[in-house]
């Protein structure tokens, strides 16, 4: 243990930085000032202290203080650092450093799933390390405390392909736990029960809705959490109201218009994106129907199914199906259509604009896009055109790349 003193003000930030940066600070005590120096404790011996502020030398005092009871870091620097300096040794010091200066600032959280982000453990200093000098289950295994709660497995996140329209997570690198078998293209596309069953699932809640996917096998969008708190929000009341989700996914969209009590019609053609959206209905209390692509559905199956309660109708297939099934269940009076973003969805627009002409009634559309910030005003212009309809609102979602914005067009055809 250290105690650092100095009379130089204009340093304590940068000294208790340097500390907590490399999980030495002892944040059982407070920086103290008496006079006109300043007291700051770290859980490092002095020789090691000295090492990580010596950029302060001659503005620096060290001594030893005792601590019969320290608070030790639960942080995650904190939980690295002790592991660090357990399994390396003292003549390491310049690798511990390096590799404590290269930790994640920031990570998502999906139990029992640590989600870090890129340019973290895939750092070639620490793929480096994990080849040669640390074990790499062991080392998260130990880390796993800095975490609230119980965590099993460590991956990283790279962005998704943009132009894989089943938006399937083929740059997840597992770190630690067992995330099931290596992913074929027969796994993705064709799963066995057996294979939904026993593959490894997270689980999410944002807004209070439950959310669960196979993060192998499909993508989770933390980022559109705004937007679906927006649909939450603004359409309170949708009983007796149909809505049409046409990129369901894992029901980022769907769950949220069932929470506000609207029959919700959803298309998805990825299977394991399905098994997450049914999982999804049943954590959150939904009845739900599910129809393969060679189903057969009447109007009177589906006001059987209603009268029973059944709220999600979920058809496993293209949504270039869907005016056919529409018409056979004769659904002509259409509340909310969510067109979700995939590369391009532009040519769903066509489709989307029939079904909101039914009928005299009020159709919202909501458009996703990715679009220049220039471009708004064009979108918004051609939204218009197409749908012949009024645009009520554009929401900025989240930044895509520079300039480039994850926008919904919430556009009304039809009775105004």
């Amino acid at each position: 243990m250290s105690e650092i003193t100095t009379s130089n003000a204009q340093i304590v930030k940068s000294i208790k930085n340097s500390l907590q940066e490399h999980g030495a600070l002892d944040k059982s005590r407070k920086i103290v000032k008496t006079g006109s120096t300043y007291h700051i404790y770290a859980l490092t011996p002095i020789y090691r202290t000295s090492e990580l502020l010596n950029q302060h030398a001659d503005d620096i005092s060290l001594d030893t203080y005792a601590n019969a009871a320290p608070l030790e870091d639960q942080s995650l620097p904190g939980h690295v650092c002790r592991y660090l300096n357990e399994h390396l040794s003292a003549d390491q010091d310049n690798t511990k450093s390096a590799l404590l200066a290269s930790l994640p600032k920031k990570w998502s959280l999906y139990p029992p799933m640590v989600l870090f982000g890129t340019g973290s453990f895939d750092l070639e200093i620490w793929t480096s390390a994990f080849k040669c000098q640390i074990n790499k289950a062991h080392f998260f295994k130990s880390i796993a405390k800095a975490f609230p709660g119980k965590f099993t497995h460590f991956a990283i996140n790279k962005p998704i392909i943009e132009d894989d329209v089943m938006r399937r997570p083929f740059n997840l690198i597992p770190l630690w736990g067992d995330f099931g078998p290596e992913p074929t293209p027969d796994l993705y596309s064709n799963p066995s029960e057996s294979d939904l069953r026993n593959a490894f699932w997270c689980n999410a809640v944002q807004n209070g809705i439950r959310q669960t996917w196979a993060p192998r096998y499909t993508m989770f969008s933390r980022g559109n959490i705004k937007e679906k708190k927006r649909i939450l929000d603004s359409y309170t009341s949708l009983h007796g109201k149909t809505v049409l989700d046409m990129y369901a996914g894992i029901g980022y969209f769907t769950l949220s218009y069932l929470a506000n009590g609207a029959t919700v019609f959803c298309w998805e053609i990825n299977p394991w994106s399905i098994e997450g959206l049914v999982r999804g209905l049943q954590k959150n209390n939904h009845l739900y129907k599910i129809f393969r692509s060679d189903a057969v559905v009447t109007q009177s199956e589906l006001l059987r199914y209603m009268a029973q309660g059944v709220k999600a109708f979920v058809f496993h297939e293209s949504n270039e199906k869907a005016p056919k099934r529409l018409a056979q269940l004769r659904i002509d009076e259409i509340s909310h259509i969510n067109l979700g973003l995939l590369p391009s969805l532009k040519p769903s627009w066509p489709m989307a604009r029939d079904f909101s002409n039914t009928k005299d009634v009020q159709t919202i559309v909501h458009v996703h896009e990715n679009a220049h910030k220039d471009t708004f005003s064009e979108l918004i212009d051609e939204i218009e055109k197409v749908f012949s309809g009024n645009v009520l609102h554009l929401e900025k979602v989240k930044t895509f790349a520079p300039d480039i914005w994850h926008v919904v067009v919430d556009v009304a055809v039809g009775v105004m």
